[in-house]
């Protein structure tokens, strides 16, 4: 008598949220990635309009304006100054309160943050902020 083979086992039909969390963990930055991991969807929408109220609360304009004065109203890279008088205020159009780095990302201190114009705000962000280095005065090799 010859043995009747087993019939293969079926599949397992897995719930949809056993497969998303298992999908996300697969894509976890832990396994063999560098890169960060980026807000996405609603977590990217609330952060953006928690750091949107952030900018117009007191405390950063406060912050910024302590800025601005202790950088004399001029950018610290090419040295605009965009602090001119108008009815008795300096009218700061131009000029803007960077973050040097973002792990005091809406706790900052003066320290964390820089006065930088427009242009040159854009550019660091871009990554061409080493081209707008002033060449040293040493020998040309």
């Amino acid at each position: 008598m010859t043995a009747v083979p087993k019939p293969a086992p079926r599949e397992r039909k897995r719930p949809k949220w056993l497969l998303r969390s298992t999908k996300r963990i697969a894509r976890s930055p832990l396994r063999r990635s560098t890169k960060p991991i980026r807000a996405v969807g609603r977590t990217k929408t609330r952060r953006l309009k928690e750091y949107a109220a952030h900018l117009r609360s007191a405390y950063w304009k406060a912050l910024r304006r302590l800025v601005f004065e202790r950088d004399g109203y001029r950018c610290v890279d090419c040295g605009m100054d965009a602090g001119y008088f108008v009815n008795g205020k300096r009218d700061i159009r131009g000029l803007e309160c960077d973050h040097l780095h973002y792990r005091t990302w809406m706790r900052e201190t003066p320290q964390d943050c820089a006065t930088r114009c427009r242009d040159c705000h854009r550019i660091k962000h871009r990554g061409g902020w080493w081209k707008r280095l002033p060449l040293t005065g040493g020998s040309n090799v």
